[in-house]
């Protein structure tokens, strides 16, 4: 009981979740690191195919690989986060921009 009790706690605090990823979506696939400007997944999305348990199968067209599940990240994900950095950014710059309107400007002679 208490074993659980910490689990659930730990992984409240690790804000850990399972991963809802299904055959047919798209994914980036974890890459090694060669140098320190290698991206940590292979910008190439991959479909995944088949999944049992944690183990994954996903091809590109030209290449299909078997990896767990671990290695995969949800490809719509990342653009649903690059929408919405986008959306502050412009709603920033939109702020800004009516700040610097409502300003009164100054008048030299």
């Amino acid at each position: 009981m208490q074993k659980q009790k910490m689990k659930v706690y730990a992984d409240l605090k690790a804000h850990a979740h399972k991963r809802k990823i299904e055959p047919g979506e798209v994914v980036l696939m974890r890459q090694p690191k060669k140098n320190k400007l290698t991206t940590p997944y292979n910008p190439k999305p991959f479909v995944m195919e088949e999944k049992k348990g944690s183990i994954v199968t996903a091809s590109n067209g030209s290449q299909t690989v078997t990896r767990i599940l671990l290695n995969l990240k949800l490809f719509l994900r990342i653009l649903q986060t690059a929408k919405r950095i986008v959306k502050r950014k412009m709603k920033k710059r939109h702020q800004e921009w009516s700040k610097s309107l409502q300003k009164p400007r100054k008048t030299f002679r």
